[in-house]
């Protein structure tokens, strides 16, 4: 059969070009729109991949002004990982012991130094709880009508702002961990 016109067609006939002429072929066309329409669904799917991202901690802070309000203290302990606060004071207080007493202190400053900042960590561990949590966040009434600021600080953190600027506010930065925004430090 090879060679033969009788034989079975494997191939359609092409349409005749009109791209010569400067008219697209209408086969070009539909594949234009069919791209038209993917890129158009994957901008919309991926607008609304950043509206939902957008919104995730703003969720979060609901849930936390929920379980203050409700003392429901199993959902706090989600929300708030008291090892990291702890860490993060610890941290601050090192930085203040640290310009207070200078970074070469001689050995009885050395010593002293020493001495404040195991008292520190231990004062820390031993009052920072979920009442000392509960305490900062709706010390001035409930928690989400004192919220005067809340927004991104980076794509895995987010600072909430209880009170006004200039007012000695609180901030409290909630991290992206393991798939959850946790309150992670407080600073009064």
């Amino acid at each position: 059969m090879q060679g033969s016109r009788s034989g079975p067609r494997l191939l359609a006939p092409m349409p005749p070009s009109n791209i010569d002429n400067g008219t697209p072929v209408r086969a070009f066309g539909f594949a234009r729109h069919c791209a038209e329409d993917g890129m158009k669904a994957i901008v919309a799917g991926l607008a609304f991949l950043v509206a939902v991202y957008a919104a995730w901690p703003y969720v979060y802070v609901y849930r936390l002004d929920r379980a203050l309000a409700e003392d429901d203290r199993a959902t706090l302990n989600r929300l708030v990982d008291l090892s990291a606060i702890r860490a993060e004071l610890k941290r601050g207080l090192d930085r203040e012991v640290a310009d207070t007493l200078g970074q070469e202190p001689g050995k009885l400053l050395s010593w002293v130094k020493e001495q404040v900042t195991e008292l520190g960590d231990r004062t820390v561990d031993q009052l920072v709880d979920l009442d000392w949590t509960r305490r900062a966040l709706t010390r001035d009434g409930p928690f989400m009508s004192q919220v005067s600021y809340a927004f991104f600080e980076s794509w895995d953190r987010f600072l909430v702002r209880i009170g006004e600027l200039g007012e000695d506010p609180t901030h409290v930065r909630m991290s992206l961990v393991h798939g959850n925004w946790r309150v992670t430090a407080i600073y009064e």
